[in-house]
């Protein structure tokens, strides 16, 4: 298979990596451990014997978001100190974007700080999730809402993993698609024009890539794009329990409708039928009532009365706004 290369001092992305070419990044690397996500490992144990055969610490972790607590965390941490892991070791991390969140933050806390990578399983993961450094777990308040930063060093994607990937999870992915493709012209041209999704991943990574290398921890005004659809994404995410891309393309849906710019609806509707989406969300489930208490938690707050959100003017062209939480919230309650 073809490779393609980026390489930063603090990133180094491969597309369509190969088994092989993993076991040899990993036999390069003089103290491995792994986490791996439950489902995958069941999916493609027999491609995980040289760990085995190599007594590699490796932890199965639990599938999805349900790892993504203090229980798991702690638990994952003593198992690894267990096995005298010392600051040149470095952590794979194979999963979805929910377990490269938790191997992640596992990364940052032991030893306060030791090296990882993270080779992403699922579509929602390739185009975003595992690129940016942004490690966390959740708990009964919300999302993401205890974590820190902590670049990975290497992302490996190899698209062979969607072929086992249920139809929620592509779903999900293509969620991320759609807030990619207005964020850039060159993306949202090759979604309508139906270019294959190999390209469509790397060209969504290597944005994401661009853009937290220039904004690595959220302080300037270029990260916050990637916030797109994500206040009132999250918000739907955590009330309903959906997938996270999913939510993400109802939050731009929603917020679009309530700040909307011209072509918004038209283009809206090119992109969701390019990739085999729904270009009219069902948001008729959403309900105001439920959305409220998680967007008074949201961590884009910047005080009790305001939030930031990202809108879009033109496909590639974004905006910040700080809006009063009242207003926003009397928006909503008149959509929903």
């Amino acid at each position: 298979m073809s490779l393609k290369q980026l390489k930063t001092n603090q990133l180094k992305m491969i597309e369509r990596g190969s088994s092989s070419e993993l076991e040899s990044s990993i036999h390069n690397v003089s103290d491995p451990i792994f986490i791996i996500d439950a489902n995958v490992y069941r999916l493609y144990q027999s491609s995980f014997t040289f760990i085995n055969e190599a007594n590699f610490p490796c932890w199965i972790s639990p599938a999805g978001e349900t790892t993504k607590n203090f229980k798991s965390l702690e638990k994952c941490l003593n198992y690894f100190l267990k096995h005298n892991v010392t600051r040149n070791t470095h952590l794979f991390v194979i999963g979805g974007g929910a377990t490269s969140d938790f191997g992640g933050l596992v990364a940052h806390l032991i030893l306060r700080g030791i090296s990882w990578s993270v080779i992403p399983t699922t579509l929602l993961a390739m185009v975003d999730a595992s690129i940016g450094g942004k490690v966390a777990i959740s708990n009964r308040s919300g999302k993401n809402l205890i974590g820190s930063f902590h670049m990975p060093q290497t992302v490996y994607i190899n698209p062979t993993y969607l072929e086992t990937l249920p139809e929620a999870e592509i779903s999900s992915g293509k969620g991320e698609i759609i807030k990619y493709a207005f964020l850039s012209k060159k993306i949202y041209d090759l979604v309508i024009n139906n270019a294959n999704m190999s390209e469509i991943i790397f060209e969504c990574a290597s944005l994401k890539k661009a853009i937290i290398e220039a904004d690595p921890f959220e302080t300037k005004n270029s990260r916050i794009q990637l916030n797109l659809g994500h206040t009132i994404g999250h918000a739907i995410e955590k009330a309903y329990s959906i997938h996270h891309g999913t939510a993400v393309s109802l939050g731009i849906w929603i917020l679009h409708n309530i700040f909307p710019y011209q072509n918004f609806a038209t283009d809206y509707q090119k992109i969701c039928t390019a990739i085999g989406m729904s270009n009219e969300p069902d948001y008729s489930f959403i309900k105001f009532k439920r959305l409220k208490k998680y967007l008074e938690i949201d961590k884009k707050r910047d005080s009790k009365e305001s939030i930031n959100i990202v809108s879009i003017d033109e496909i590639g062209k974004f905006q910040t706004k700080n809006i009063n939480l009242c207003d926003l919230e009397t928006k909503l309650q008149e959509l929903l």
